[in-house]
């Protein structure tokens, strides 16, 4: 089995409002297995921004978004 696992690799960008709040570790649980790389940067949406403040009252919204990338060694993959 450790062959098959060494055969994948995911590569995961996260773009937030707050980068430094994203746990990657837990992020790194709900991917496949194999190896991964978790990259975080700033990015995504945030509601009320300073710009539109007297929103607040509204509620906020706050919106993420990743990129997954998964590479597979087929031939590592293969089962003998």
């Amino acid at each position: 089995m450790e062959e098959i696992n060494d055969a994948f690799m995911v590569d995961v960008t996260i773009a937030c409002s707050y980068p430094e709040k994203v746990n990657k570790e837990e992020v790194s649980k709900v991917l496949p297995e194999g190896r991964t790389a978790i990259k975080v940067i700033e990015g995504g949406l945030r509601f009320p921004t300073p710009a539109n403040k007297e929103f607040a009252s509204m509620g906020g919204i706050v919106v993420a978004v990743a990129t997954l990338i998964v590479l597979a060694d087929l031939d590592k993959a293969r089962l003998k």
